[in-house]
């Protein structure tokens, strides 16, 4: 039994928010710096992974292999935008609504971000307006490293669900041990390092 609770606790504490920000641009200035260690482990433990439920007018099967979905996949601004279809679950290390537009046939990139939460600040948010997208230089996907190791799936018809897996996540879980940022996610500072 005590084997179970080692393994099993943490990750029930993966999904509690429990790093909320306390004031913007200073993100953890009030927190011990160990405090902040372990938030900054806490969000890249639940950075590795996804798994989202997919409802409403929506339909088809990608296989995600870093920035590139391949397949056939329909799901329009799914999340709240007062849509036609919805997300919710766990991405981009935050549990609740997604906002994510995904379709192409052959192959595409999608749009995604967490409505609440702290995917914008810590560059999991990569959401476009139609003005920026017509700016841009190309899609929003690309332009975060951490899509680059992406892998997964999404398969539905008018409702399915999403999984992914992010080796690149894990190693920045791991390396974060070891006060390593790969991504540059750990948004949680100390004191004497915020102006």
């Amino acid at each position: 039994m005590r084997r179970l609770e080692v393994c099993v606790l943490p990750m029930l504490f993966w999904s509690i928010a429990c790093v909320s920000l306390p004031e913007e641009n200073k993100s953890g200035s009030d927190s011990h710096p160990v405090v902040n260690y372990g938030r900054n482990r806490i969000m890249d433990a639940r950075d590795t992974g996804a798994v989202t439920g997919l409802l409403g007018i929506m339909g088809g099967i990608k296989l995600q292999l870093g920035p590139i979905g391949i397949g056939a996949f329909f799901l329009p601004a799914g999340g709240g935008h007062g849509t036609a279809a919805s997300e919710y679950g766990w991405r981009h290390g935050e549990l609740g609504d997604v906002y994510t537009t995904d379709y192409f046939l052959g192959f595409g990139f999608d749009e995604s971000g967490t409505i609440e939460g702290r995917s914008y600040p810590r560059g999991k948010y990569y959401n476009r307006t139609y003005a920026e997208a017509a700016e841009a230089r190309g899609p929003a996907a690309l332009e975060h490293p951490r899509n680059y190791t992406r892998l997964g799936f999404a398969i539905g018809l008018g409702a399915g669900f999403l999984v992914e897996i992010n080796p690149g996540e894990w190693l920045d879980l791991a390396l974060g041990v070891f006060g390593l940022d790969v991504y540059g996610d750990d948004i949680y500072q100390t004191a004497k390092s915020v102006k």
